[in-house]
């Protein structure tokens, strides 16, 4: 998968859902997400959504999400 994935695919899908994803978000996203292996990605995307989409607000879920991110690819 590559980058453009991103831009292209996710981050639309993101605003359907109703997720407010900011430039700063993509930017972690693209940075973080080449640390996978390609066949992991589009799955830990869909965690990623899951972990924002459960909580209260955009911005709790905003950081669960980029947290979560961090700390998967952490260990």
């Amino acid at each position: 998968m590559n980058l453009t994935w991103v831009s292209m695919s996710f981050v639309p899908y993101c605003k359907r859902m109703g997720l407010c994803i900011l430039k700063d978000d993509i930017n972690f996203i693209e940075r973080i997400l080449p640390t996978f292996p390609e066949a992991r990605q589009k799955y830990v995307m869909k965690q990623y959504m899951e972990v924002w989409m459960s909580k209260q607000t955009q911005g709790a879920g905003r950081r669960a999400a980029n947290t979560f991110l961090r700390n998967l690819c952490d260990k």
